[in-house]
């Protein structure tokens, strides 16, 4: 989209590319896995028209620095909070959705007071996860094939999958997905994600969600073909403050199946949470 402002910034393991729209209080989106910053495009016109909505490439993603060390969640989020650090953020609403909903996970545990609020758009949680599918490509045969030539004719099949609406993949918006394979760079970067990806990381803090305040959305798409409707159950259980909220015919990339019911969903969460007067 077109629009916003963006930079760069040297954290610790390597550069992060920051996109920013909007004034007023600010709302920090953490993309997950397969994607980057491009996927939050749909909802953020309705974001920024009330809020500041910052927007990070995760390092080893879209066009933050690809990198093949420090990519675990917990790095990724003693990195995002160093990024709030770097640009004199004392609180913001958090928002994650897939991975970055771990990532969003670990954050207000180590640091609650720093967030005004905590939105999980099916985001990956407890041991249910990696996947099936993301399994798959760590596997030492897969990786070598992906080195070589990212198969495309997968990776749409992928992204298919994670949408109710598969149709609305067009090509402009595959290429947008496929960007980041198209250099062995971005190849590389990718599976070191992949393969730094573990549910370890979320399960022994687990039991720690009980003790989070946070006004806090779980968001789930009914056709969520990829992460587990326990995750979900589960985090709006354990968070005393968590609202549960379901969306038909919504799938994993919620935001693209459903930008305007994913937008009204979250600022109905930011105005209750709002600290404005």
């Amino acid at each position: 989209m077109v629009g916003g402002t963006s930079q760069d910034l040297a954290l610790r393991g390597g550069r992060v590319h920051l996109r920013e729209w909007g004034e007023g209080e600010p709302v920090l989106l953490l993309h997950g896995v397969l994607t980057h910053s491009f996927i939050f495009e749909p909802i953020v016109p309705m974001l920024a028209a009330r809020y500041r909505v910052l927007v990070p490439d995760l390092l080893g993603c879209g066009a933050s620095e690809k990198v093949e060390a420090e990519l675990s969640i917990s790095a990724h989020a003693a990195r995002t909070l160093a990024l709030m650090d770097a640009l004199k953020l004392e609180k913001v609403h958090l928002v994650g959705h897939d991975v970055g909903g771990g990532i969003a996970q670990l954050m207000a545990l180590n640091a609650e007071a720093r967030f005004s609020s905590l939105s999980l758009i099916n985001p990956v949680g407890y041991d249910y996860w990696p996947v099936p599918a993301i399994e798959t490509l760590r596997l030492p045969i897969i990786r070598q094939l992906v080195m070589a030539s990212f198969d495309l004719g997968t990776l749409k099949a992928l992204i298919r999958h994670g949408l109710a609406h598969p149709e609305r993949l067009d090509a402009a918006l595959f290429a947008r997905f496929a960007e980041p394979f198209s250099t062995q760079a971005g190849r590389q970067s990718f599976l070191a994600f992949l393969r730094a990806l573990s549910a370890s990381e979320l399960m022994k803090r687990a039991s720690e969600l009980t003790t989070l305040t946070l006004p806090t959305l779980v968001l789930h798409g009914a056709k969520d073909h990829y992460l587990s409707t326990e995750i979900t159950r589960r985090l709006a259980e354990d968070i005393p403050e968590a609202r549960l909220e379901q969306l038909e015919d919504v799938g994993h990339f919620a935001m693209l199946d459903a930008p305007e019911a994913v937008a009204e969903a979250l600022l109905t969460l930011l105005d209750q949470a709002s600290t404005a007067p």
